[in-house]
């Protein structure tokens, strides 16, 4: 059997295939909206559609686990707050290199949801800060004058090519 050099180069580290996730998606659009606070927002299906299959395709996945879980009445309607204290693990499937991080999610519900709502909170924000997602929107943003413009879900970055080497500066 005769071997390639792909066969025997060492598998990407995951911090590199992190950093190809980052460059790949470059943004995420705000399409869903909130009728009762009038407010547009990233959907959790759009930010996670726009990572796990880049993710995948370098044999990376996600795995949230909660570690925590607190519920305190909030209010006067009934309504509960459910904190959630999560470790979020990337793992590699080729390396087998692990990348866990601590995160919070928080989830208010009169029922049995708010736990629901804090792991999807806490998921979507935790992708969307780990690759630094933008989402068209500036929470210090005074809206009164900054424009925000609506785009398609997922603008995936062009590529660029590695800039070619300088040459060495000549000796005095």
């Amino acid at each position: 059997m005769t071997t390639t050099p792909d066969d025997t180069a060492a598998p990407r580290s995951l911090v590199s295939k992190l950093a190809e996730v980052m460059a790949a998606v470059s943004h995420v659009a705000k399409r869903g909206h909130n009728d009762f606070h009038n407010y547009d927002y990233a959907t959790d299906a759009d930010i996670l559609a726009a990572v796990r299959s880049e993710l995948a395709q370098r044999s990376v996945i996600c795995v949230p686990a909660v570690i925590s879980e607190t519920r305190e009445p909030v209010g006067s309607k009934g309504d509960v707050l459910t904190s959630l204290e999560m470790t979020i693990t990337f793992l590699d499937g080729e390396s087998h290199e692990s990348l866990p991080f601590s995160w919070r999610g928080w989830g208010t519900d009169k029922s049995d949801k708010g736990g629901y709502k804090a792991m999807t909170g806490a998921v979507k924000y935790a992708l969307l800060k780990t690759f630094l997602l933008p989402t068209g929107d500036d929470p210090e943003a005074n809206t009164d004058s900054d424009a925000t413009t609506a785009a398609a879900p997922v603008v995936r970055a062009t590529p660029r090519p590695a800039p070619a080497p300088r040459p060495a500066a000549p000796a005095p």
